[in-house]
């Protein structure tokens, strides 16, 4: 855990993030409807939490890189928790094939904004609105504490309750 930020270590031995075992997790699945060209995004069932969880591996071979977004991603993530219209993450794990740590985050299902949006007709205007409502808070959330998104794309959206 040597590139790992002191800040999350700390979270790590307070209890309030978790360093899982990669044994922990089975039938892993890439969802590659919601990867894209800077992240791989797997959904895994975890045995200790009995649910199933995200696993986010970033795209960067170079290590410095890697763990610069690494530890800025968990770090934005530590302190825009707790929100409703925001993922939590739950901890970290280290794959041994991928050489580098990994994001566990809260399960949300496979569905990005854009799937959701194709079958939007579906759906009533009060659905349709309580939908923008939540987008739009969990924006003015992540906007409040000074986070910048720079990918922020209807395909990278996570809809929880559709």
């Amino acid at each position: 855990m040597d590139k790992i930020a002191p800040e999350i270590k700390s979270e790590i031995e307070d209890g309030n993030l978790k360093k899982f075992n990669q044994k922990d997790f089975q039938d892993i699945q890439c969802l590659s409807n919601i990867s894209d060209e800077l992240n791989e995004i797997k959904r895994a069932y975890s045995k200790t939490s009995e649910s199933h969880v995200v696993l986010k591996f970033l795209k960067e071979n170079d290590e410095d890189k890697y763990y610069d977004i690494f530890n800025r991603e968990i770090k934005n993530l530590i302190k825009i928790y707790p929100n409703e219209n925001v993922i939590k993450c739950f901890g970290i794990t280290k794959d041994a094939s991928k050489n580098f740590y990994s994001i566990v985050l809260e399960y949300c299902g496979d569905k990005s904004l854009c799937e959701v949006l194709e079958n939007v007709s579906k759906k009533g205007w009060t659905h349709k609105i309580e939908m923008a409502k939540g987008i739009a808070n969990g924006l003015n959330y992540i906007h409040m504490e000074n986070i910048i998104l720079c990918n922020l794309v209807s395909i990278l959206l996570i809809i929880s309750k559709i």
